[in-house]
This record gives structure tokens, sequence and C-alpha cells, in this order.
């Protein structure tokens, strides 16, 4: 009997023992007792990817399953509720609340949220301390038949690797988050209530990450006739380990009086990571310009630090005050510290830095960051009617973020490849920054039928020297609603927002030297037109219609690189039809599209001495984003109080295009890496089909048949045409050699059916 089998066998023995306990209550203590429980046997046929199909989900492909179970009971003001689903199971919850009304109130609960990849290739094995060792053996073999890679190796060169990956280790990647929590809420005296809580989630499992190394093959374009730098690449996927802990204690307090309330609350976080880095052996190795050797035998990737939080905040309000005004008030002080170790400069022993030293064992400036960020929320809202039909709303809110964590002066750090040291003094940034925003709204009603609502505000930013620049955004909108009949709203809203670079734009910070001609995307200029409209009909009593509409467009200043315009358009359309108490039937469609434009440039070859001052290698890209999903859904009672059906079918599809070309392309000039090419498109489509059947043999007991189709479409070239090991030639100017290994753990196509019969009695 397999694993998931046990667990709803254990399930179903909890169950049975909760329903005998709650029929003792029942008997002995005159308690009114309700529930139900449904189980299920059931199967799964899947052809293709079977790890897509339950992607966030668990226990289709089990023969058996608790799907769900409820509990309450109630005498006089006291009461118990327990429910549960999927129980057994990876992604099963369970909730209880016991309390008293008026007093107190208990509740526990647990919950479990899977992730499932598809299975990886990994030529390494996992061994103590998260270190993905390559056998030496294997290694040995690579160096001599594969490396170096300052060319393309041959043919017989790549199956070397290609055989090893063939035989390589399946890597089951998956994660799995489960929380639990106990909160306990008491009433000491009325209007007031003090809450307690307590919260544990846990993550564990594996997922793949990019890694990689270069090196520069030559400086110059003599040799080569192409860009002035020359690069050999590699790149590989590594089963990433995660092992993390969350706490959360809470501490609350609500009082409340006829015109007036507040309440405080305070939140202590501690994330424990019980895996901080990830070790790896590297098969690939390059040789560069010098005849250096690029790409250290062991790679390591520090992962997210440990760290604490407290949060204090208050929340207050009073109604009644002149002008029928109401003043509500937030503040709220979060302050986060981490100080975790930080790793070596290199896990490499072979290299050192510039006095001969063992860069590996070099005594770091400092042992860790003394991360101490404080931030400060605040929001004021002013709610008033000072004239018959008019509502005014004024607005005040600030977020401060600031940051008290260390500036460390280092000397030097071991460059990507991790096989040299770089000399060189820099020190670390800590970018601080405030945000306010002024707000202003008033609501005029031209009567019954029609309201009309202006808007107008301001947003500041102000960031310290690590960051480019400050912002101010000005907005300003207007929305109409309009009652036209007792069964048709309409509402239209026109919203313009203006952004701006306060003083000037700084392209350089600290050794960060930065392109004058390219601003950072949440610090450019902007102009954003927002247009909203939505309708609702009730023609009858029985039908009600309901459109909506979003449309946003945004442009930049075309004089900068990057992102120049871009356009998005959300609608949807959704349908409820009573055709009879015992027929419903209901529809939606809903489209969203996204375009935009972005100029990028690259560098040149030796016409420009390897610079980017060159305008023959600019390329610009649309990119196109379209979803189009629709469905609809049946329910019937087929036979008064005995059989029930209901029936739903989902479809969506989605493209994603890329249309890139040469602005100013000149033979000879525009270099080969600044050439552009026709992309394939990205398509996608999703069914659903679910058909549900239950027939009620009493009215405690019924029977019921559940089937569900799922079929999943994916036509992308990124994945279609990837294998564990990718070789790219060097190009027709000597630009560069690539050499990628990946796990291969990408969803593809399915086909799915599911099929159960389940059981449910309800009991009172």
């Amino acid at each position: 009997m397999n694993k998931g089998n046990l667990l709803t066998l254990g399930a179903v023995s909890l169950c049975s023992c909760a329903l005998l306990a709650a029929q003792g209550l029942r008997a002995e203590e005159e308690m009114v007792v309700t529930g139900d429980v449904r189980v299920a046997v059931q199967n799964l046929d899947v052809d293709g990817d079977a790890a897509g199909v339950e992607k966030y989900r668990d226990g289709l492909d089990d023969s058996a399953a608790v799907e769900q179970f409820d509990l309450w009971g109630s005498k006089d003001a006291f009461y118990f509720s327990l429910e549960g689903r999927d129980l057994g199971q990876k992604d099963q919850s369970l909730f209880g609340e016991v309390g008293k009304y008026g007093q107190y109130k208990l509740k526990a609960s647990w919950d479990e949220v899977p992730r499932n990849y598809a299975d990886g290739t990994y030529a390494g094995t996992l061994t103590s301390g998260g270190y993905w060792a390559v056998p030496n053996v294997v290694q040995g073999i690579l160096e001599q038949n594969f490396t170096p890679l300052d060319q393309q190796p041959s043919a017989a060169n790549q199956r070397v690797l290609q055989n090893f990956l063939l035989t390589a280790n399946k890597i089951n990647l998956e994660q799995q988050r489960e929380t639990g929590a106990i909160e306990l809420m008491f009433t000491p005296v009325q209007n007031m209530d003090i809450s307690a809580g307590y919260a544990r989630q846990t993550k564990e499992g594996m997922r793949a990450f990019s890694t990689g190394s270069y090196r520069r093959d030559k400086l110059g374009a003599e040799n080569f006739g192409g860009v002035g730098e020359n690069f050999r690449l590699y790149g590989q996927e590594v089963p990433g380990l995660i092992d993390n802990e969350t706490q959360t204690f809470d501490l609350g307090l609500d009082y409340s009086r006829d015109n007036w309330f507040m309440d405080f609350s305070y939140r202590y976080v501690d994330f424990a990571n019980n895996q901080g880095s990830v070790t790896w052996d590297n098969p690939l190795l390059l040789i560069g310009q010098d005849n250096e050797q690029g790409g250290s035998p062991i790679n390591r990737l520090d992962q997210a630090p440990d760290y604490e939080s407290d949060t204090f905040s208050f929340t207050g309000g009073i109604a009644g005050l002149p002008l029928r005004s109401r003043f509500t008030a937030t503040f709220s002080r979060d302050q986060i510290t981490q100080d975790d170790d930080f790793l070596a400069y290199t896990v490499n022993p072979a290299v050192l830095d510039a006095d001969g030293n063992i860069a590996a064992t070099r005594p770091l400036p400092a042992s860790n960051l003394d991360g101490d960020v404080e931030t400060t929320f605040v929001n004021l809202v002013l709610n008033s009617s000072p004239l018959p039909r008019t509502t005014v709303n004024l607005r005040y809110k600030s977020y401060d973020y600031a940051n008290d964590s260390k500036r460390i002066d280092w000397d030097g750090w071991v460059r990507i490849a991790e096989t040299d040291w770089k000399e060189a003094d820099y020190v670390n940034r800590v970018p601080e920054y405030e945000k306010t925003t002024l707000a202003l709204d008033g609501t005029y009603r031209f009567g019954r039928k029609v309201k009309l609502k202006a808007e107008i505000s301001q947003e500041e930013i102000d960031r310290n020297d690590h960051r480019a620049a400050d912002n101010t955004e000005d907005s300003y909108g207007a929305t109409i609603q309009i009652s036209a009949a007792d069964w048709a709203l309409l509402r239209f809203g026109y919203r313009f927002a203006d952004r701006t670079i306060d003083g000037e734009y700084i392209a350089e910070i600290e050794q960060s030297h930065g392109w004058e001609e390219t601003h950072m995307f949440d610090m450019a200029e902007r102009e954003r037109q927002t247009l909203d409209a939505y309708v609702g009909l009730d023609p009858m009593d029985n039908l009600s219609v309901g459109f909506n509409l979003t449309y946003i467009e945004d442009e930049y200043n075309d004089k900068v690189y990057g992102l120049h315009d871009a356009e998005s358009l959300l609608m949807g359309i959704d349908l409820n039809y009573w055709l009879s108490d015992s027929l419903q039937f209901s529809a939606y469609y809903s489209r969203e599209d996204r375009d935009s434009t972005q100029l990028n440039r690259t560098k040149s070859d030796n016409t420009g001495n390897g610079a980017f001052e060159v305008p023959e290698n600019d390329w610009a890209t649309d990119l196109g984003d379209t979803t189009d999903a629709l469905g609809f859904a049946l329910d019937a009672t087929l036979i008064p109080d005995k059989l029930t059906m209901a029936l739903s079918l989902n479809y969506s599809m989605g493209e994603a295009t890329f249309d890139t070309r040469n602005t100013d392309y000149v033979a000879g000039i525009t270099t080969t890496s600044a050439t552009a090419y026709p992309w394939s498109d990205v398509e996608s489509e999703m069914t659903e089909f679910k058909a549900e059947f239950d027939y009620y043999w009493t009215d405690q007991l019924s029977t019921g048949f559940r089937y569900y189709y799922t079929k999943f479409d994916l036509d992308d070239f990124a994945v279609d045409n990837v294998s564990t090991y990718n070789g790219n030639p060097v190009g027709a100017q000597g630009n560069a050699s690539s050499h990628f290994i990946f796990m291969d753990a990408n969803h593809n196509d399915y086909d799915a059916h599911f099929v159960a019969l389940t059981l449910a009695y309800a009991f009172n």
C-alpha cells in the first residue's frame, strides 16, 4: 500500500473517531451536533506531463480520498466546528474552532500546499552540507574530452557529455509548504477584544536555478573581425535546496464605543533558513584570453538570510465631527534585522589575491551586514459631507524606508568566473527612500440617478544618494456613474498621471557606471492614461449581465533607451441566467492584451572601439501578450430532491509575440550580436471540463459521480528545442561560444482524465 493510501486510511479513521465522539456528545450533553463526510474512490489517467496536472495539488492519482469532513455542534452559547478538505493528501487543510459567544473563541488550522515540477536530470549527487558532487571519474573524463571550451567541441566530444547526462540522476523537484496556526480571542468586557496567535510555516524541497560563468576569449576585434569583446560562456541548472521555517507571533487589542474605536496590534516574525547555501561541482571549464582557466571547479551560492522583524501598528477613528465628518488614522512601524554570516570570497582554493594569499581564507572586512531596516507607515483619512449631496475625502499617506545597515569598505572580490581576484576599493550601497502621497476627491450626486466624482493627487518619492533619481507624480481623474434605469448601471472613469524626475538623473553611483541614456524603469519619466468602464444590466429578474473594461497607456521618453511605450487592455463580460428554480446557467469571456515597445543597443565592433556610441547597433522589439478565456457552467436539479447535476467548461488561449528589428542597420558596421532575427510566437491552450452528478438516497446519504478532463498544449521554442545539453557555435564574427547544461525540468503538454465515485453522509 502506497503512502497516499495509508494517509487516506488514517484520515478515515480520524473522521470515524470524531463522528463517534460527536454522537457521544449529542447523547450525553444534549448538544446539537451536525456534520457530513464525503469519501471517494478514484482513478487518474494522464498522457504526457503528469507533474503539470498536479502542479499545485495532490491526490488525484490516489485510489481513495477523504474529500470533505465537517462537524458542527452547539449548546446554548457554546459552539464548536471542525472542517477538513482532502485529508491525508499533500494539499490537505483542517480548520477547527471552539468558543462561547460573547466571551472567547479559539481557532486552529493546518494547511498544506504543494508545488510539483517536472523531474530534472543532474549529473551530481547530493552529499552532506548541501553539496552536489560530480564523481571524480566523470569530471576527469569531461576535462579530457570536452574542455577547454575555447572553441566549439567536436560532435564526438559533445557525445561524451551527452552520454553522461543520459544516465544521470533523476531529481524529484518539488516544494511542500505546511502552515499550522492557533489563535485565541477573548472578550473580557463589552466592546473589547484581546487576541493572541502563533503560526509556523515550513517549506521544504528542491527547485532548479540557473547559474554559469564566462571568460573573455579576446579583447579587441583585430583577430576576429567581430565585437570588441568576444566571450566563451557556459551555463547550467542546479537543484536548489529549500528548507526554511517562518514563525509568527501576534497580539491584538480592539476597543470601540459609540462614535470611536482603536485597534492595537503587534507581530514578531522569525525566519530561519536551514539551507543557507548550495555548493556544486562545475563540469564545464573555459579558457580565456591569457590562457586563464574560466569557471571554478566548485561553486557556491548564498541563499536567503535569516531575519527577525517586529511590527507595531495602531488604527483609530472617530465619527460625529463637525460637517458630518469622520477621521481615521493608521500608524505602523516595522523593524527588520539580519546578521547572517557572509560566505568567504570564494569556495575555490586555487584563487590567489594580489599578495599571493589564498582568497578563500582571506579575512573579510566584516563578518555580516548587520542589516537593520525600519519602515514607518502613516495613513490619515478625513471623510466629510459639508454640503448636501456632497462627499469629500482628504487623504495623506507616508511610507519611510530607513536603512541603517552597515556600509562596508571592501578592497576586492573574486570575479564571476571564480578564477581570479579583482583588486578594487568599493562600498556596498545602502538605499533609503520616503514616499509621500496627498490626495483629494469629491463626489456630487445629481439626484438619484447621476453621481460625479473628481480626484487629484500627488506622490513624491525622495531617495538617498544610493539611487538614481527622485520622482514626483501628479494625477487627475474623474468618474461618472449613471443609473439609467432600475435595471441598468453605467460607470465611466478617466485618469491621467504624469511622473517626472526631480532634478537630474544620476547615471553613475559608487562604482556602477551607468549610461546617461538609460533610466531605471521605476524612476523614468512617464505619462499614463487610464480609462475604466462598467455596464451592469438586469433586464429581467432572472437575468444579469455585466461588462467591464480597463485600458492603460504608458508613454516614456523616446530619447532614453529601454521601454518606450506600453498598452494594456483588460475586458470581460459575464452572464447569469436562472431559467427556473432547478436550472441555472452562467457564462463568461475575458481578454487581456498587453503590448509594449523597447529600444536597445549592443556594443559596437572596432568601429566604436568596443563602445556603445554606434547607433547602427540599435535594435527595437515589439512585445505582445494576449490571453483569451471563456467558459460556462450549468447547474440543474434533474430529479427534485434526488438527482443534481453540475457541468462546467473552461477554455483559455495565450499568445506571446516578439517582433525584433534593426532601426538603422548598415552592413559591415552593425555587429552580428546586434542583428535582429525573427523569433517564433509562443502559444498555449488550456481546456478543462467537469461533470458532477449526486444522487440523494435519503436526506443523509448520497452517492456521486465525478468526471474531470483537462488538456494543456504548449508551443514554446525556448522549451521545445531544449535538451539536457545545448551548445551554440561561434558566430560569423566570432562573437560567442555558448554551452548550457539543463535539467530539462519544464512542464509540457498533457491530456488527463479523472473519474471518481463518492459516498457522502450527513447527520443531524
